[in-house]
């Protein structure tokens, strides 16, 4: 459970949200020493000062496979199921049912690694692509930008840029998220993460 009170300078809102998350995770099934398989799902239900309430549900599932040390391959899906309206555009979530394929390699150095993915979803009818890359400035802290580029409409949507710091206490991130189709919606985004002794 959570709550607080918000300004959007994007759409102009400003007021409190009350937030309820349960989440449930199997544990990694391992088929072969090297292919292992997980799922999971989460609720979340919102409630506005504006009188309005959401819910969304989301399940996933996902297969990897460790071809090496340092590459692996996964194969997942993902469903987004909404019901009710947000005030805000920076919690929202648009239904999906989602297929993708990807790829990671660890560097291990001062590039620490890389991703990229390839997804078709089913409720939009579109393919999307993006990848992640990763940098360690110190052995506690990391700088990494990700961006994605929709293949069915040919249009750059999103490209992030966060820092990532870990201390014995806490995990804090620094993140911007930008929209080059709608630069408007750019923001700042700041997350605490306290960790249990």
């Amino acid at each position: 459970m959570s709550a607080g009170s918000y300004g959007e300078l994007a759409t102009g809102v400003a007021t409190t949200r009350a937030e309820g998350v349960l989440t449930l995770a199997t544990d990694t099934f391992w088929l072969s020493p090297t292919l292992a398989f997980s799922a999971g799902g989460r609720a979340r239900a919102d409630g506005y000062g504006t009188g309005q309430q959401r819910g969304v549900f989301e399940l996933s599932g996902a297969m990897w496979d460790l071809l090496s040390p340092r590459d692996s391959a996964a194969m997942s899906y993902s469903g987004v199921s909404v019901i009710g309206t947000t005030p805000f555009s920076f919690d929202a979530y648009t239904p999906s049912s989602t297929v993708s394929v990807s790829y990671s390699h660890v560097f291990g150095g001062f590039v620490q690694s890389a991703s990229a993915y390839l997804a078709y979803d089913f409720l939009a009818m579109q393919t999307s692509m993006g990848a992640t890359l990763s940098m360690s400035l110190s052995p506690t802290t990391t700088f990494s930008v990700s961006g994605y580029y929709n293949l069915t409409t040919r249009q750059l949507t999103e490209v992030d840029y966060a820092v990532n710091v870990q201390c014995d206490c806490a995990a804090i991130q620094v993140a911007y998220r930008t929209f080059p189709q709608g630069p408007q919606s750019n923001g700042f985004f700041f997350t605490v993460g306290l960790n249990a002794f």
